[in-house]
């Protein structure tokens, strides 16, 4: 990609491109932001158990699926418990 030399003829012309940027930039700041505040959504222990148990999320509730997002979290909790002792 070639970048071009831009010519200004004034300054309000300078200050409109400046402000433009400062918003792209913005803009790009926040949408990163969601992603990461997904992101973190998504990485949960019962979100990674369903995946690791190949149950999706489109599934109805099945038995599993309570079990994995109930159970799990408490078993965990216990071993890490457990380990601390």
């Amino acid at each position: 990609m070639e970048m071009r030399k831009k010519i200004y003829s004034s300054y309000d012309e300078i200050n409109r491109d400046l402000e433009i940027l400062n918003l792209e930039r913005k803009l790009h700041y926040h949408k990163v932001r969601k992603s990461i505040e997904a992101l973190k959504d998504d990485i949960t222990l019962p979100n990674l158990a369903e995946g690791f148990f190949g149950i999706s999320k489109n599934d109805p509730l099945s038995v599993g699926k309570v079990a994995i997002r109930t159970l799990l979290p408490i078993a965990v909790r216990t071993v890490f418990n457990f380990f601390k002792k």
